[in-house]
């Protein structure tokens, strides 16, 4: 912090420095106000989440809070990459036997297979198209010669 005053007189006033470091003292308050204020307002605070913290003032090391975050990490994601195919399957199988059962709704199951991310069955080749985020089984026969 650098404060500068300046002397209007030749003969200093202890009264004039005083109102002169007191009105750059507060601009140079108001001025680090408003850069915080401005700052905060575009990133927002910074978040520490509290575990941690309570975590190192006990006295324990931060690379084993570290480790064990990541592994809770890995195994939720397993859970859910885990739900995600399982869901996934469920639908695939769901909309076989819609298709199956009522032909005329089979455009309608394949939009919604396609809009939900799985293999959509192409109506002009007969075969499996591929969707968002499943990769496609190949249907029987496909690419198989036949003798005759």
């Amino acid at each position: 912090m650098m404060v500068q005053t300046i002397a209007y007189d030749a003969v200093p006033s202890p009264q004039r420095s005083r109102v002169v470091l007191e009105r750059e003292v507060r601009a140079y308050s108001a001025a680090l106000a408003a850069a915080h204020a401005a700052a905060e307002a575009r990133a927002g605070p910074a978040a520490v989440p509290p575990e941690p913290v309570v975590y190192i003032e006990n006295g324990r090391n931060p690379e084993i809070y570290t480790r064990e975050f990541v592994e809770l990490i890995r195994r939720n994601n397993q859970l859910l990459r885990g739900r995600q195919l399982a869901y996934g399957r469920f639908r695939d199988v769901f909309a076989d036997q819609v298709r199956a059962a009522l032909p005329e709704l089979r455009r309608a199951v394949d939009r919604v297979v396609d809009a939900t991310g799985g293999p959509v069955v192409d109506d002009r080749r007969g075969d499996v198209g591929e969707g968002v985020g499943v990769t496609a089984v190949p249907v029987k026969g496909e690419g198989e010669r036949t003798e005759g």
